[in-house]
């Protein structure tokens, strides 16, 4: 099974206008490139999706087998009026697709399944005990919020907020903190740290509930000259903001990439470390990343 999360970021320039126009169909058709290209199970898209110009996005997944899990339009919808605990104008854009085929091995959705103003939502496999996918985009204001944020996915993944035995258990996403940020030491966050951060700072694995995230090993082992991150700024340079953290890791069952490219699209040149042109010409300041777990 495969999931793709991708922060696309916001759409440039003013709405209506033919700078926006073309910036989304860009932007859509690496996507569209990305989606036929791999075909995961669950697609999740972070940003860039709130406005009306959702309808174009949604038809790249409609028209190629995939239905809506979950988008912020659905707080409005008259068959969850009343039952999330948050507004529309609260919702942070993140979507997810899952394809038809795949439908009857996940559980419906329900408003439990969608906290934190919209930022983090579950997804559980029918009959696939134990597997629960937490995808999100974090705060990106204060390390306040941020931190709070990191709590309440240790809350609801750990202490059964959702009734659940988070044993097989993967959050992915935007995290908007760098894996080795001191926010994951924390007790309130209850030490949502990788192993190799675990084993530099000497952390103390509480009951044995710290996190792998693979997202390290994935980018010491390559070789390419350009790979400095998941997220780019024009004012920072590369950071690692998108990562998978998984529970009971086994690295034969469990493979995580970065994307670079699609069989049409160049994202980002990986072989010369000056050119970041493609990848921010498409509008893109995160690199979409893959899980592909064995079940």
């Amino acid at each position: 099974m495969k999931t793709v999360s991708w922060n696309i970021g916001k759409y440039k320039g003013k709405s209506g206008t033919s700078e926006k126009d073309k910036n989304i169909l860009a932007k859509l058709e690496v996507l569209e490139d990305l989606l036929l290209d791999e075909l995961p199970e669950i697609f999740c898209v972070i940003e860039g999706t709130v406005n009306k110009e959702d309808n174009q996005l949604r038809e790249v997944f409609f028209k190629n087998g995939y239905y809506c899990y979950y988008e912020p339009s659905f707080v409005k919808e008259e068959r969850f009026k009343g039952l999330f605990d948050f507004e529309y104008f609260e919702t942070f854009g993140l979507k997810i697709f899952i394809k038809e085929d795949f439908k009857d091995k996940v559980l419906p959705f329900d408003p439990s399944r969608a906290v934190y103003k919209g930022r983090l939502i579950n997804v559980e496999l029918e009959g696939e005990s134990g597997v629960f996918i937490f995808l999100h985009r974090n705060m990106s204001s204060t390390l306040k919020e941020q931190s709070g944020f990191i709590s309440e996915i240790y809350d609801w993944s750990t202490k059964g907020k959702l009734g659940l035995i988070a044993k097989n258990l993967v959050i992915l996403g935007d995290f908007n903190l760098s894996p080795w940020s001191s926010e994951y030491f924390t007790e309130k966050a209850g030490y949502l740290v990788s192993e190799v951060i675990e084993s530099t700072y000497k952390i103390k694995n509480r009951n044995g509930l710290c996190f792998y995230n693979p997202v390290i090993d994935f980018m010491i082992n390559k070789k390419q000259k350009n790979l400095g991150g998941t997220f780019h700024s024009n004012s920072h340079g590369w950071g690692i903001y998108d990562f998978a953290l998984i529970r009971e890791y086994d690295e034969a069952k469990q493979i995580f990439e970065i994307m670079f490219e699609t069989k049409k699209f160049q994202i980002l040149d990986t072989n010369d470390e000056a050119k970041t042109s493609n990848f921010m010409n498409y509008g893109f300041d995160h690199l979409p990343i893959k899980l592909t777990l064995q079940l």
